[in-house]
């Protein structure tokens, strides 16, 4: 068994405290002392190349209070209100893309006709990204998240952010009812509300790329064992429990690599000295939160591979926890129980097309995920 927290190397080569222990993980994510900013950033460890995703953000003396005005002007955003009015579209929008599947002829890739579009019309459709933009956008999104590649990511976030600032000023002289709109007006008394609104949204549609890797890896698990495929058609009440299994088990973010020494994970950096666990995290130092093996901890949750949709106080951590807590978990949840919910239904004898093991998994990408995911049925 793994200490719940050891010294690791980050894939660049850079020192950090890796925390796996369920416990450990919650009460770490709550601690005031972790943040995504450093004194020094660029001289902090570095988790990857990625320009938001890979290292830690300058200290400004205002970061905690910022952070809170942004969730409370995005709490809205995914309200109940709102996330019952995105179901009917979400619906519709599902079974217009399982038509296009049909369509598409066998083998048909479930990744680029379902997961893919599924979160790009979504997720612009909460913010008001015109359909015609919707594309680009998805581009710029996709190389923000490259793990390899430090000038791609860049130019990729600066192109999503310079879109969006673009976006406010538009909406800024013509509002409409949309999310994007209703940030801008959050922030009408700040001089600087133009840029936080667009880099904001910009991170929030980076971010929800994790949505597509869910997908595809939710539909790999259901498919590897019929049992669970035909359980989730037939039998009524399994759906919403599915997908939290779902999250939980197929974490959207590469796992933790143990090879010689490495990890990956959420990261924070210590602003202050941290004693836990008769160790010391030093200011300055980098944590990684391995929420893969926090949602697989025996001690939380029993036979934690076993997939059950009825499993009690399924309070995975895919999401995080405290101030880490994912704003957007509302969306997630309702794209996917739109997926799982439609899907077995219209493709009952739904199979992979290959063997499992010559899926291509996406090591090059801060949010994981498959590369395709051919189908067939029938």
């Amino acid at each position: 068994m793994n200490a719940p927290i050891r010294k690791v190397h980050t894939p660049v080569g850079d020192p950090a405290w890796l925390v796996q222990d369920y416990d450990m993980v919650r009460a770490l994510l709550k601690d005031s002392r972790l943040w995504r900013t450093h004194a020094d950033p660029d001289s902090a460890a570095r988790v990857s190349t990625t320009s938001i995703f890979g290292g830690a953000q300058p200290v400004t003396g205002t970061e905690v209070a910022d952070h809170a005005r942004m969730r409370r002007s995005l709490a809205p955003l995914f309200s109940d209100r709102r996330m019952a009015e995105m179901r009917p579209y979400l619906a519709e929008l599902v079974a217009g893309l399982l038509d296009d599947v049909e369509r598409a002829g066998l083998p048909a890739d479930l990744h680029a006709i379902l997961s893919v579009p599924l979160h790009v019309y979504s997720a612009c459709k909460l913010l008001g990204v015109p359909e015609t933009d919707h594309m680009k956008v998805l581009e710029w999104s996709n190389e923000v998240s490259v793990l390899d590649d430090a000038e791609r990511s860049i130019a990729g976030w600066t192109a999503l952010w310079e879109y969006m600032l673009s976006l406010v000023e538009i909406k800024k002289s013509a509002p409409r009812r949309d999310a994007l709109s209703e940030m801008i007006q959050a922030y009408s008394d700040d001089p600087a509300g133009n840029q936080r609104v667009a880099e904001y949204a910009a991170e929030l549609f980076a971010g929800h790329s994790t949505i597509i890797a869910a997908i595809d890896e939710g539909i790999l698990m259901l498919l590897s064992d019929r049992a669970r495929w035909d359980a989730l058609r037939t039998q009524d009440g399994l759906l919403a429990g599915a997908v939290e299994e779902i999250l939980r088990l197929c974490l959207p973010a590469p796992g933790t690599a143990e090879l010689n020494g490495q990890g990956t994970g959420l990261p924070r950096w210590a602003n202050d000295d941290i004693d836990v666990a008769d160790i010391t995290i030093a200011k300055g130092e980098l944590v990684l939160f391995d929420l893969r093996a926090a949602n697989h901890d025996t001690t939380r949750f029993p036979e934690p591979q076993v997939f059950d949709p009825a499993r009690e106080n399924n309070t995975h951590l895919t999401f995080g926890h405290g101030p880490a807590l994912c704003i957007g978990r509302p969306l997630a949840r309702i794209e996917l129980q739109a997926v799982f919910d439609a899907l077995p239904a219209r493709f009952p004898g739904l199979r992979l097309a290959v063997e499992e093991s010559v899926l291509r998994h996406r090591d090059d990408s801060v949010v994981g995920g498959l590369v395709e995911l051919p189908v067939t049925w029938g």
